[in-house]
């Protein structure tokens, strides 16, 4: 005669939690204060002094990020009229990582289960579907991102834009 176990009992250990939310704001801090560095050692307003961007060296177009550097030079330095001048975005960009940064790091109450951390979804019949695990950027926010840095780059090297850095 064969004997049947039982399945061991669950138990209600809390699941690990993954750490790459808090390494990649470990790593956009640490970009920020390396540019930050950078900008404050040597001016970008001074051509050549950190490089040139490839695509409008090569094309004569600018990109999305050019007047980036000169931007955050301006910004540490306080003119935030001049920040705007070069690259309209990095304002707002810096502000969302900053942000984020923040909201990612500094230790706020967690839910002690995983059903508060992740809410059952419901399928078509009522019954409830656990997600499987959060996407890191909401597709629609990526999707916005992308459309605003898109329209952002054609407006800017519309003939005559003021947006041009």
């Amino acid at each position: 005669m064969t004997e049947t176990t039982a399945p061991p009992a669950r138990t209600t250990a809390r699941p690990r939690r993954s750490r790459s939310g808090r390494v990649q704001a470990v790593a956009v801090v640490a970009g920020v204060a390396g540019a930050c560095a950078a900008v404050l050692w040597r001016d970008p307003h001074v051509t050549g002094n950190l490089g040139v961007c490839p695509l409008h060296a090569v094309t004569g177009l600018y990109c999305p990020g050019c007047g980036t550097l000169r931007a955050l030079y301006d910004l540490l330095h306080g003119d935030m009229a001049g920040a705007l001048g070069h690259n309209v975005l990095t304002v707002p960009v810096l502000a969302v990582l900053v942000a984020w940064a923040i909201w990612t790091l500094v230790p706020r109450a967690r839910a002690d289960t995983a059903s508060d951390r992740h809410p059952p979804l419901s399928n078509s019949a009522g019954g409830a579907v656990r997600s499987r695990g959060r996407q890191w950027v909401p597709l629609a926010i990526s999707s916005a991102v992308l459309v605003i840095f898109v329209v952002f780059t054609v407006a800017r090297n519309l003939p005559g834009s003021p947006l041009a850095p």
